[in-house]
């Protein structure tokens, strides 16, 4: 369309997208490029590989897997079925609030990672429970029996939402799967199945990389480095790790899902004073066991949480729930609260009186080291 017959028309604003319209469409135009990873540019010459980079830029921080607090994990110990009042939660937390719950990054690559989990989850539980799971074939589709719930589950895909659902229903661990970035060598959080998440929100890192998120995430501390090390591992084996929380909780409260479902570090406690007494107070300890995937190569990262209230817990765990309190350092303290309940917790396993009014609780005591900056006061 000619100046002149744009000049014609009434309308100014219509006139106005019509020049925009034309101005756009003179610029140069580019071939959108390849987002970085080379595949558009076979030719082109590269210096050196990402994980050549950060091996030469960011050095290794350890020499064995003790360094990054991590155990060898017999493989029998991966999983468990789920049962009593976590099997309630879940099914509860899967029925209102799945997408809380249950997430994956769109595409093949998350798919395929979701199957190939699936089938080692199918596997395992068939080998280690076979009075209760096995495998079984309808005309040509191979599926998981359960026998306590006379389901059958598909082996043979398509794999995804359903995939995790299903993972999240049969036991009682979380998983997270990550995948590496051939670019950036960098971790990312493909998918996952997070019933009882200690402080985070599964929806809001999806997607994401690890390292720009882990400071976010109490309990990812270190991850980065653990996903490296076992991505280089080349044999099948497990590692596990413990990470403790203190929370309150009702001992009578009905309602289990808000005992193991915490998305903020906030709500591990109450914010009640009157919650600081023994019978209110639990340990909540997640087991985080890691693993690689043969085929993809992607690492899941398998979580068993356990809430005991501290007067079940033996005087040999006590004691040493203890030891670990007073090992934190000043910054993962605070953030997981112990100068709010620091001396109830440890008043009562290590059995000295607990003093408080209506506004504070007293001074932390032995809790403290010299160099800790611990604010004791409670805020209420």
């Amino acid at each position: 369309m000619s100046f002149e017959r744009v000049q014609e028309f009434d309308d100014l604003s219509l006139r106005d997208r019509i020049f925009e319209s034309k101005r756009i469409s003179r610029l140069p135009a580019f071939e959108q490029d390849d987002g970085g990873d080379g595949r558009e540019f076979p030719d082109m010459p590269v210096n050196m590989t990402a994980d050549e980079y950060n091996q030469q830029h960011f050095p290794r921080r350890y020499n064995s897997f003790h360094d990054l607090g991590l155990d060898e994990l017999a493989h029998d110990d991966w999983l468990t079925y789920c049962h009593g009042e976590q099997i309630t939660a879940r099914d509860q937390l899967l029925e209102v609030r799945r997408e809380d719950c249950i997430q994956m990054r769109p595409g093949r690559e998350a798919e395929d990672a979701c199957g190939e989990l699936w089938q080692e989850v199918a596997k395992f539980l068939s080998t280690k429970y076979p009075m209760r799971f096995w495998g079984q074939r309808e005309n040509v589709e191979r599926k998981l029996y359960d026998d306590d719930t006379r389901e059958s589950y598909p082996l043979d895909g398509p794999f995804g939402w359903l995939t995790l659902d299903t993972m999240a229903r049969l036991v009682r661990e979380d998983f997270c799967i990550f995948s590496k970035s051939p670019f950036s060598a960098q971790y990312t959080l493909l998918a996952g199945a997070t019933c009882f998440p200690s402080g985070w929100r599964l929806r809001a890192r999806v997607g994401h990389s690890v390292k720009s998120q882990q400071e976010a995430i109490l309990p990812w501390e270190k991850l980065p480095e653990i996903l490296t090390y076992i991505d280089e591992l080349e044999n099948a084996l497990l590692y596990k790790r413990h990470v403790t929380f203190i929370q309150t909780a009702r001992p009578s409260e009905p309602d289990f899902t808000k005992k193991y479902f915490i998305q903020e570090s906030k709500d591990f406690f109450s914010g009640n004073i009157s919650f600081l007494q023994p019978e209110s107070l639990h340990a909540r300890i997640e087991r985080q066991m890691f693993r690689k995937l043969p085929k993809s190569g992607a690492i899941v990262l398998t979580t068993r949480v356990q809430v005991e209230p501290l007067v079940s817990m033996e005087e040999s765990k006590l004691r040493h729930l203890a030891k670990e309190i007073r090992s934190w350092p000043a910054h993962i303290a605070r953030v997981k609260g112990r100068d709010l309940w620091g001396r109830a917790v440890l008043g009562f396993i290590e059995q000295f009186p607990m003093a408080h009014d209506d506004a504070s609780v007293v001074d932390a005591g032995e809790m403290t080291e010299p160099d800790d900056d611990i604010d004791i006061r409670l805020i209420h």
